[in-house]
C-alpha cells in the first residue's frame, strides 16, 4: 500500500514537471514556425520582397519598364506629352530653354524642335490635340499650336491666372476640356496637409480662363500609406482617361500618388532613388501605356521609361 502510494504520488510529481515545459517546447516550437511562415522564398523576409517590388498595388509594375536613353539635350527633361495617343513621337520639354523637342520613340531619335519663347525655367508640358501647354515654374502658361512650321511670335503666353507660387505639374483632361494646375509650393498649403491645383478651361477660341481650384487632402493620403507624412511636393501629373483617375509624382518625395477624379487619394507607390533618378515628367499614351521622363542626375542622361499595364 505504502510502496503504491509513492509511486502515485512520484507519477503526479512528475506531470507537474512535465507540464510547463511541454507548455514551453509547444511555444517555442509555435514561434519558430510563425516566423517561418513569415519568410518569402530563399528565407527573404516579405516585408523586404514586398518594399523593393514597387508598384504592386496598381496596374503597372515600375520596375518592369522599356527605358529610352535621351540624347544630352534632353538631360534636364521636365514634362512629356503624346498628341492624338500616338506612342510614336513624344512631345517633351527641358527645363532650361523655350523649345519643344519632339523625340521619335520608335527609331530612338529626335524629330524636330518647335521654338515658343526664350530661355526659362519650364516644368510641364501637355495638349488638347491642337494646341501645346507648356508651365513654367511661376504659373505662366504658354499655348502654342501643334505645328511643325510654329514661329515662337505665335505664342500666347497666359500670366497671372494662377496666385504666386512655384508650379511643376500641368495636364489636361480631355473629358471636361480642361487643363490642371497643382502647386508644388503655394503659400497657400503651409502647415496645411494639403497641395492646392487649380482648373483653366480651354475655350472654343482656344483661349483659357480661370475656373476655380482643388485640393488634394494629405491626410486622407494618410489612410491608404501610414508613412506618408502631411507634406507632398509634386513634380508632375497627369489623368487617366480610362479609369477617370489622376497620377501624380513627386521626385523630392520619391513616391507616386494616385487619386479618384475628385483628388481623394486611393494609391501612394514609393519607389527609390535607384528605381528613378530624378522624374519630372507623366504621360499616358492612346494603348494606356505609362511613361516616367527622369532628368540626367548622378545617371549621366535623360530617360523615358515605359511601363505596360498588367491588368
Amino acid at each position: 500500500m505504502t510502496v503504491r502510494l509513492l509511486n502515485e504520488v512520484n507519477k503526479l510529481s512528475m506531470n507537474i514537471f512535465l507540464v510547463p515545459y511541454m507548455f514551453a517546447v509547444t511555444l517555442l516550437f509555435q514561434g519558430c514556425r510563425m516566423q517561418t511562415e513569415e519568410k518569402g522564398e530563399g528565407g527573404k523576409d516579405k516585408q523586404t520582397q514586398s518594399q523593393s517590388q514597387i508598384g504592386d498595388q496598381i496596374p503597372y509594375n515600375l520596375s518592369d519598364r522599356v527605358t529610352y536613353a535621351l540624347p544630352p539635350i534632353l538631360d534636364e527633361i521636365s514634362g512629356l506629352t503624346f498628341v492624338g495617343g500616338n506612342a510614336d513621337v513624344a512631345y517633351t520639354i527641358q527645363d532650361e530653354s523655350g523649345i519643344v523637342y519632339v523625340y521619335d520613340l520608335k527609331n530612338r531619335r529626335m524629330d524636330h524642335e518647335i521654338p515658343f519663347a526664350g530661355k526659362g525655367d519650364f516644368e510641364d508640358i501637355a495638349n488638347d490635340g491642337e494646341q501645346l501647354y507648356v508651365l513654367k515654374s511661376n504659373g505662366a502658361v504658354y499655348s502654342l499650336p501643334i505645328d511643325k512650321k510654329h514661329r515662337a511670335n505665335a505664342t500666347k503666353v497666359y500670366e497671372g491666372l494662377l496666385p504666386k507660387g512655384e508650379y511643376e505639374s500641368l495636364a489636361y483632361n480631355s473629358m471636361l476640356n480642361e487643363l490642371y494646375v497643382l502647386c508644388k509650393s503655394c503659400k497657400v498649403d503651409q502647415k496645411k496637409g494639403q497641395a492646392t491645383g487649380y482648373r483653366l478651361t480651354v475655350n472654343t477660341d482656344g483661349t483659357l480662363t480661370y475656373r476655380n481650384e482643388f485640393i488634394v487632402d494629405l491626410s486622407q493620403a494618410t489612410t491608404v500609406d501610414e508613412k506618408q507624412r502631411r507634406k507632398f511636393s509634386p513634380s508632375a501629373m497627369t489623368w487617366r482617361a480610362s479609369t477617370n483617375e489622376w497620377y501624380i509624382i513627386s521626385s523630392v518625395d520619391k513616391l507616386m500618388l494616385i487619386t479618384d477624379a475628385d483628388f481623394n487619394p486611393k494609391e501612394v507607390v514609393r519607389f527609390s532613388r535607384k528605381d528613378y533618378e530624378q522624374p519630372e515628367g507623366l504621360a499616358f499614351d492612346g494603348a494606356d501605356n505609362l511613361y516616367i521622363s527622369s532628368e540626367a542626375g548622378d545617371t549621366g542622361q535623360g530617360v523615358i521609361y515605359q511601363l505596360k499595364p498588367t491588368k
